[in-house]
């Protein structure tokens, strides 16, 4: 595994108990100093891949002679692979939520949003999207601002939420299927059920008694058709493994999906604790924070079970060459942060969710929510997973990754312009590569 950088220069070093840590400074659409962060652990640090080059022996895998991938002919990418594409924390798709498809297409912030996204299509390409959360942001806004903005009468704060998310949840797919993205595989975040505020019971904004509500919504919008049919469902591939988590909170938010030869697992990582009624903080075991809501998978039930099942399938399958999760939340630390409310995943690198992700051979960890760019191999012996966290805010940064049977090359690109939004106009900012073939 290589990681590398591009054009950039170094501008800090820390030691921690021998794991070392990178910065490496690149250009910020919002003018904060948005940082690219590469970090590899290891034991001994060698002053000469300081600003240069961190290589990492990366286990070689079972093959297979299974070639059947489309070539893509987009000048960047890779001979014998396909592409996709991570955008991440858009917080754009709010502007949709008090109108329908139809109307909200002829806004003027939605016709911006697609003229960059038809520009990411025609340039960078890409099979598919995924998204690591945030693509809406309800936190702040409060159930009469909701009720007031839809112009429903005299509704419940359930249907004005269901309503008003499943307004934006759909124009948003249909924004990224309009910009020839068919494929959207979203994933929750912290703002689509109600944002830090939203989680805390006693808050003006607190969002507790409409969780259900956003989730339902979030899964309708996003990962059902007309007739509410869902869109991911593969028996041909998990035959007897169910391929989301039936019977819990979770079964239309978190799935497994298989492209060609990647499987990809989207994971709905917040949990209410107890009846929701009560603020929940762990110091002592390192968890919660976010008022009555955490970032957990390892809360019991059959979420983490079903987690389990799937990564055993792709692996065992000898079809799926790579595995990558999503989930809205960072699990290593460090990572660089801008403006945002750093939560993180209970537990982290001591989690359930992260030991599995290790023992069954995921090879990416996708997450959002802290709107900066690190990427962190995980420390676990013989793994070669990598957690990339990244950020997209108002599509002011992006990323493509390139999968061939045996390689995973990821790119990343900052906006660049005179205009605050929609310059259409990127500049790769670094790359990182998974490469399994020694």
């Amino acid at each position: 595994s290589v990681f590398s950088k591009l054009s950039a220069h170094s501008i800090g070093i820390e030691n921690r108990n021998q794991k070392q840590l990178i910065l490496m400074k690149f250009r910020d659409a919002f003018n904060l100093g948005a940082l690219l962060s590469l970090v590899h652990r290891t034991s001994a640090y060698d002053s000469s891949q300081h600003d240069t080059l961190l290589d990492t022996k990366v286990p070689a895998e079972s093959s297979s002679s299974n070639k059947g991938v489309s070539t893509k002919t987009l000048e960047d990418s890779e001979p014998d692979s396909w592409r996709f594409i991570v955008l991440s924390d858009m917080h754009t798709a709010a502007w949709f939520s008090w109108k329908g498809v139809e109307q909200n297409k002829k806004l003027k912030s939605y016709q911006g949003q697609l003229t960059v996204l038809k520009h990411i299509n025609e340039k960078y390409g890409g099979e598919l999207v995924l998204s690591p959360g945030d693509i809406a942001s309800y936190g702040g806004l409060s159930y009469d601002f909701i009720k007031d903005k839809l112009g429903l009468g005299n509704i419940s704060n359930q249907e004005a939420v269901y309503t008003s998310h499943l307004n934006c949840f759909q124009t948003a797919k249909e924004l990224f299927k309009e910009a020839g993205y068919g494929t959207l595989l979203a994933t929750v975040g912290d703002h689509e059920l109600g944002d830090n505020a939203g989680f805390k019971p006693n808050s003006h904004h607190s969002k507790m008694d409409t969780i259900v509500q956003s989730r339902e919504s979030f899964g309708n919008g996003f990962n059902r058709d007309n007739e509410k049919a869902f869109l991911f469902d593969q028996p041909w591939f998990f035959g007897d493994v169910e391929s989301r988590p039936m019977g819990t909170d979770f079964e239309h938010t978190s799935f497994a999906y298989v492209e060609k030869n990647v499987m990809f697992v989207t994971v709905d990582a917040f949990q209410i604790v107890g009846d929701g009624k009560s603020d929940f903080l762990d110091r002592e075991n390192g968890e919660g924070g976010e008022g009555a809501v955490t970032g957990t998978v390892d809360g019991g039930g059959f979420h983490l079970q079903w987690f389990e099942n799937v990564l055993r399938k792709g692996r065992d399958s000898g079809f799926v060459k790579h595995i990558i999760v999503q989930a809205h939340l960072p699990i290593i630390r460090p990572v660089q942060s801008i403006h945002c409310s750093g939560q993180f995943l209970d537990k982290g690198e001591d989690s359930n969710f992260w030991r599995l992700m290790n023992e069954y051979g995921v090879d990416l960890y996708l997450a959002g929510e802290v709107h900066g760019n690190t990427a962190t191999k995980s420390t676990y012996k013989d793994s070669h997973l990598v957690q990339i966290v990244s950020r997209g805010n108002v599509f002011n940064n992006f990323m493509t990754i390139d999968a061939s049977d045996d390689i995973l090359k990821v790119e990343i690109f900052n906006e660049i312009g005179q205009k605050s939004l929609y310059n259409s106009n990127y500049v790769k900012a670094g790359h990182l590569t998974i490469d399994k073939t020694s």
